[in-house]
């Protein structure tokens, strides 16, 4: 099943009082209601390598449901939270402010922060580092590429069992569904991420070579 975030109740809520008020037979707007798939990668749940959980949010990323990702998070992992946080795009003179408001959610969250992306480093880790626990960790880099080399270390040997990772970001030059592609314990899952098309198959492979 696919979890989803707290905001959707009020979506819910609305889709009913309207099935309600448009006289749908209450059996219709159950199956309507059971049928609903969310599209790819707004938190779609994949298992990953060394037995670990993917919470796969990459399509896109904004303060609001971002926070609310990192609170489902908490909410659903039974060991480690790690988060993987890329740059909030196209935000304009409150970049910084979301930014900074993000880090303090974060710093709540995950055990693990890797963060992605030019504004993060400016804008999100000193804030993070200020206010994280001594137990929570850590780790930035500028690119998707560089990141990726990271996690994929040494046999992925940063994957501890159990692990729920959270990936969200902008789309904008990150495109972490990579990321999240190269997590997946079953590879035919790939094809159920976000952004198939060939026009991005060609920027993925631009982006890592």
């Amino acid at each position: 099943s696919q979890p989803l975030l707290e905001e959707y109740r009020s979506t819910f809520e609305l889709v009913i009082k309207l099935a309600e008020y448009m006289k749908v037979k209450p059996e219709n707007l159950q199956k309507g209601l059971e049928a609903y798939e969310l599209p790819a990668s707004r938190c779609s749940i994949f298992d990953g390598l060394k037995e670990t959980h993917i919470l796969d949010s990459s399509y896109n990323s904004s303060f609001v449901p971002t926070a609310s990702a990192l609170k489902l998070l908490k909410d659903i992992a039974p060991k480690r939270k790690v988060a993987i946080l890329g740059d909030m795009r196209e935000l304009g003179v409150i970049s910084k402010k979301e930014h900074e408001k993000l880090a303090l959610v974060a710093s709540k969250m995950a055990d693990v922060v890797i963060t992605i992306g030019p504004m993060m480093l400016k804008y999100f880790n000193q804030d993070f580092i200020a206010n994280k626990s001594v137990n929570q960790t850590i780790y930035s880099f500028k690119t998707t590429k560089e990141a990726l080399e990271f996690i994929s270390k040494n046999d992925f040997e940063f994957l501890q069992s159990d692990d729920t990772i959270l990936v969200k970001a902008s789309q904008n030059t990150l495109l972490l569904e990579i990321i999240v592609e190269k997590l997946l314990k079953n590879k035919s899952d790939a094809a159920k991420l976000c952004r198939r098309d060939e026009l991005y198959e060609k920027k993925r492979a631009e982006l890592l070579a």
